[in-house]
């Protein structure tokens, strides 16, 4: 069996010009930002591979290798913005903070996919993130699998995506 717990929090300070976060475990994150808004991110899991409806009770107790359907998103009005996935990681700790005999596991690594289970589902939207992934437990374990997010958010074509488009290799056309 697998329970899952989603719980999703950062503390966020700031002034109009720059706006500072930490996340436990890690250095403060600090950018430089015009405008004013806000950011609402969300981690959610589905019932099914429709995503219309969302598990609201927690923790969400499967069945081992049942398909898990999960979504993160980011809630802004700005169009601009797309979402990427840096990491997600299964811990048996709710905080995310690793300590040394804690069992975890990275399903998305630095971006990459590590889990055999996963796979992405398309959804159109750049400010949402579909995918998938088999039920799974730690060994020797009771504690339910906690799921960890690290996102990041650009403005579309921000210099990342340029340069992947720019380092395409021309190609002559042989015919």
């Amino acid at each position: 069996m697998m329970e899952l717990t989603v719980q999703c929090a950062f503390e966020r300070t700031g002034t109009t010009s720059y706006v500072a976060w930490e996340i436990p475990g890690q250095n403060t994150v600090t950018e430089r930002v015009q405008g004013e808004g806000s950011l609402l991110f969300t981690l959610r899991i589905f019932k099914s591979s429709e995503f219309q409806q969302a598990e609201e009770d927690f923790p969400v107790t499967l069945s081992s290798n049942a398909d898990v359907y999960m979504e993160v998103a980011v809630d802004s009005p700005d169009e601009s913005l797309s979402l990427i996935v840096v990491k997600i990681q299964a811990s048996d700790r709710a905080s995310g903070e690793v300590v040394e005999g804690d069992k975890v596991y990275n399903i998305v690594e630095d971006g990459c996919v590590r889990d055999s289970t996963f796979s992405y589902i398309d959804g159109g939207d750049p400010k949402k993130k579909r995918f998938t992934i088999k039920a799974f437990s730690f060994l020797e374990s009771e504690t339910p699998a906690y799921i960890h997010t690290i996102l990041k958010i650009c403005k579309r074509m921000t210099a990342v995506a340029k340069t992947v488009s720019e380092n395409r290799k021309k190609r002559a056309v042989n015919r």
